[in-house]
């Protein structure tokens, strides 16, 4: 760090006033009044970002940027900031497929200091020969921060298949034997529990649309945890049974572990017959290694890609797009391993499409939260303090 990132960052912390957001115990995360902007472009759509540490305690951030919300003229940004969060280097491509979306970067530094980040990419097919299809991918980043390299599809299938069509009980099938076509994408990062990589993902069988698209034919989207015992080099999926989910249509989960005792999922929902159709947000835990879950607890709020965290003294953050009235950028907090939470803590309000937070702790005493706002426009991070009352 350069002597003028230190004492930025100390003015950051003196002269900024402060304000206080209670938790479900001793804990307090008291947020700096200045939010910053990462990135601004008026002429791009940025989204879903996500932030880690590096060796040298810089940070790295990695988003999307497309034109529109969903196109085939996405690419995958990384941006390197000083370790306080406040400064950032310019903009590097490190990931551009031509002919797909590529979509939600989230980034992990494992154990032996690898560089990992997991994305997917969705074909958009013309809806009348094939549907629209995901795929799940893990990659290694480079020394440089500006490349990815090792690019290795992690769930099974093409992304254009031979012979595609609906077959009579509304699934979309290919090839000579008519096999289901299966998409699969992810919204938040993997884990490393014991000697395992752990990738949550969502999805199921493409969506069929009934006539005058009120709702749909096709089964609700489930959810998987895909595992590797070799480093991302091969990966088994394992399909997450949520007991009285049936109803639901279940999205975009967050893991997170609790030592090697406890593993916790936060899933997105939705309600009826439609796939859009917002539900609250659910949590599940699991003592067994994944093997069965439990009933879910649900919140009485509507949350939209959790991201988990937990920090060095042990409390667990989860931030996500809070749905309401006024959408919003929130987060809640735990430090009794998810037994309990607190009431959402708003990071920002909503200026058209945004949401999506990611979390990194800057040392024991301060956490950086970055997401995106402003219609997309902007990729922003604000800094809070947490306290411990004695």
């Amino acid at each position: 760090m350069t002597r003028k990132y230190f004492l930025l960052f100390n003015l950051l912390f003196v002269s900024l006033s402060f304000f206080a957001q209670e938790g479900p115990g001793k804990v307090r995360f008291v947020k700096q009044n200045s939010i910053f902007q990462i990135r601004v472009d008026t002429q791009h759509h940025l989204a879903f970002p996500d932030v880690v540490k590096l060796s040298n305690d810089s940070l790295l951030v990695t988003y999307r940027q497309g034109e529109e919300h969903i196109d085939t003229f996405s690419t995958l940004i990384s941006q390197v900031g000083s370790p306080n969060g406040t400064l950032w280097m310019k903009p590097d491509t490190i990931f551009n497929d031509p002919l797909m979306d590529d979509r939600d970067p989230s980034t992990e530094v494992l154990s032996d200091g690898s560089l990992v980040i997991n994305f997917f990419k969705r074909q958009h097919n013309d809806p009348l020969e094939a549907p629209p299809i995901s795929h799940l991918f893990i990659a290694h980043i480079n020394e440089q921060h500006n490349a990815i390299n090792r690019v290795k599809q992690i769930d099974k299938g093409e992304f254009l298949p031979k012979n595609p069509r609906l077959s009579k009980d509304n699934f979309w099938i290919k090839g000579l034997w008519g096999r289901k076509i299966e998409t699969h994408a992810s919204a938040s990062s993997l884990i490393e529990y014991k000697n395992k990589l752990l990738l949550p993902s969502y999805g199921g069988y493409p969506l069929v649309r009934k006539k005058g698209f009120d709702g749909f034919l096709s089964p609700k989207s489930t959810i998987a945890i895909y595992q590797s015992r070799n480093q991302g080099k091969s990966w088994k999926k394992n399909d997450i049974e949520i007991p009285n989910t049936s109803s639901l249509w279940l999205q975009e989960p967050a893991l997170v572990n609790i030592g090697d005792s406890l593993l916790i999922l936060h899933v997105r929902t939705a309600g009826g017959n439609s796939a859009f159709g917002a539900s609250t947000m659910i949590q599940t835990t699991s003592k067994d290694d994944g093997k069965t879950w439990s009933n879910p607890t649900e919140f009485d709020f509507i949350g939209q890609s959790p991201e988990l965290y937990q920090l060095s003294n042990g409390v667990l953050i989860d931030g996500f797009r809070l749905v309401d009235k006024n959408n919003k950028v929130a987060f809640i907090f735990s430090d009794d391993n998810g037994a309990s939470w607190s009431e959402p803590q708003v990071i920002d309000y909503c200026r058209g499409e945004c949401g999506y937070p990611a979390m990194v702790e800057i040392d024991k005493n301060h956490v950086l939260f970055v997401y995106y706002n402003e219609n997309a426009h902007q990729v922003k991070g604000v800094i809070y303090t947490v306290v411990h009352d004695k």
